[in-house]
């Protein structure tokens, strides 16, 4: 990483850093909190969720993007910013989008930023394809509800699932 990635890198997160202070001030229920402080023993790389594949980077990052699906207390698969999920066919599995799911620009999810997600990570410059293996593309069905299209059956795909982070089109553009 050169030192201007690393200045945009710091730059970025402490914007970052500032909105959450911004949106914690402005809630009322929030209005206690002063300090937002991270710490860890190493340097994160970049604020890019599908850029770099390390686990620093992927802890911090983990904080600020949310995936398709999450694990629950006993570490099992659950729904996150997918509803349900279904299998179509052997090479297709559909999911349903939360509708109540807002980025910090205020913006709705749909399904056009879980299929430029997709498209982001499986693009040939991005680490984290190891979140999509066996999947070839996404496709939008309706507003919230996406198609993954697998190029062969995934038995693991959930748990590769589990590190996509979806994040706004919009905003990546």
């Amino acid at each position: 990483m050169t030192s201007t990635d690393k200045q945009r890198s710091l730059v970025f997160f402490s914007l970052l850093v500032a909105t959450f202070l911004v949106a914690g001030f402005a809630h009322p229920q929030l209005a206690h909190v002063k300090t937002l402080r991270y710490a860890g023993q190493d340097e994160h790389s970049s604020l890019d969720p599908h850029a770099v594949n390390l686990a620093t980077t992927s802890r911090l990052l983990a904080q600020v993007y949310e995936g398709l699906v999450g694990r629950d207390k006993n570490f099992q698969i659950v729904p996150w910013l997918a509803t349900s999920w279904s299998q179509v066919d052997v090479k297709t599995w559909r999911f349903k989008l939360r509708a109540d799911v807002k980025f910090h620009d205020g913006s709705v999810m749909t399904a056009d930023d879980v299929v430029f997600s997709v498209a982001r990570a499986l693009a040939a410059n991005s680490q984290f394809k190891i979140a999509l293996q066996g999947v070839a593309s996404a496709k939008k069905i309706g507003n919230l509800t996406v198609d993954l299209i697998l190029k062969e059956a995934n038995p693991a795909l959930f748990s590769h699932l589990f590190l996509l982070r979806i994040v706004s089109r919009d905003w990546a553009i």
